[in-house]
């Protein structure tokens, strides 16, 4: 289970996407819902990382598998590596369905994988089976 002692209230949403269109979709989504979180956004692996890096602890991460720099599969083996981050939650959101993304996702830190284009329902939905692993979601009246 992910522990929450020591995150800022609200908790903050890490998403990591080089896609503008889909970042904002993202975020779109989480401020229409009843989530009640700071979205932090990171452009790479590698900019998600130094952000990690200089304090920035988000209670979810939510992940695109390809991206310049440092993509995601090499960003979900660097936070398995790190010990005070590799209990955050992932949600990969990726194009690819290939086995071989999935099973990488599923070996190296992803609590959830979903298919690109991601409906606003299905990410709310997922976002709300969070506390079943564990994830406490605090939500708007």
């Amino acid at each position: 289970m992910y522990s929450l002692e020591g995150l800022k209230y609200p908790a903050t949403v890490l998403v990591v996407d080089d896609n503008p269109a889909d970042v904002m979709l993202t975020q779109m989504t989480i401020q229409e819902s009843k989530f009640l979180c700071n979205i932090e956004t990171a452009e790479d692996g590698a900019d998600a990382q130094q952000k990690m890096l200089e304090g920035l602890t988000p209670a979810l991460i939510l992940l695109d598998l390809n991206m310049p720099v440092m993509d995601g599969r090499e960003f979900m083996a660097w936070l398995n590596r790190e010990e005070r981050f590799r209990d955050i939650p992932v949600i990969v959101l990726a194009e690819s369905g290939l086995y071989s993304d999935v099973n990488h996702a599923n070996l190296n830190h992803c609590t959830a994988y979903v298919r690109k284009p991601v409906q606003m329902d299905s990410l709310v939905e997922i976002l709300t089976r969070l506390p079943q692993f564990g994830f406490i979601v605090t939500t708007r009246v």
